[in-house]
């Protein structure tokens, strides 16, 4: 949400164009985890969304679906981050063995984001 609050207010923020990963919206998440356990899945299960993006990716995605501007985002590279903590560049998550047992493709980033988006105003609205 703070990506979001960032992206209304106009406020100069950081994404990083070099840092990967596998954004799943909460509520899919949710969705799998009841089916895993309706269905009695055991043992370990990545979820993930269906496609690797960089962080900076993800923020233009959402600005875009939002319609927000994205002239506040500096694009950014975690290399040129100073005192920050090391992490790996590249954190997708497979979700192959879900999506087998499941017999279902994780949903792809633009799904997230329009349930998010969606989500997010029925939630401000209450």
């Amino acid at each position: 949400e703070w990506l979001i609050q960032s992206l209304r207010h106009q406020y100069v923020i950081r994404l990083f164009k070099d840092f990967y990963f596998t954004p799943l919206y909460v509520g899919d998440v949710a969705e799998l985890i009841r089916r895993l356990l309706e269905l009695g899945a055991e043992g370990t299960f990545h979820l993930a969304g269906r496609n690797r993006v960089s962080k900076y990716a993800f923020g233009k995605s959402l600005a875009n679906a939002g319609r927000l501007l994205f002239s506040s985002v500096i694009q950014s590279k975690l290399s040129e981050v100073r005192n920050f903590a090391p992490r790996p560049k590249d954190i997708p998550l497979c979700a192959a063995k879900v999506e087998k047992f499941l017999g279902k493709k994780s949903p792809p980033l633009s799904q997230s984001i329009k349930y998010f988006l969606r989500d997010e105003k029925k939630f401000k609205t209450l």
